[in-house]
């Protein structure tokens, strides 16, 4: 999927027509605000798609609702970042017996 970006301001403006596009012609929008990425705008054909695909796959649902979780995202990255510096525990000093 190609996603066009355009301005927070400008979608503002054009929101009808963004909806229009979206819907009939298949056209997916990244709208900004300056660099930052705030929301995406899909039609209903598209999201329907993607989330038929997530309901066959549990495990791709799973991940999904891991990702869009803060708390987890931040677990995640920390761990990460624990792992590139060498912080790491073999698997038998973390299993109680």
């Amino acid at each position: 999927m190609i996603l066009e970006p355009i301005g927070a301001y400008q979608a503002r403006q054009s929101f009808g027509e963004l909806l229009e596009q979206a819907f009939y012609q298949g056209k997916s929008f990244l709208v900004k605000r300056g660099r930052k990425s705030m929301a995406y705008l899909v039609g209903q054909p598209v999201f329907t798609a993607l989330f038929e695909l997530i309901e066959k796959d549990k495990g791709l649902a799973d991940t999904l609702a891991i990702m869009t979780n803060p708390q987890a995202r931040e677990i995640i990255k920390k761990g990460e970042e624990e792992i590139k510096a060498g912080q790491t525990y073999p698997l038998g000093s973390l299993v109680e017996d």
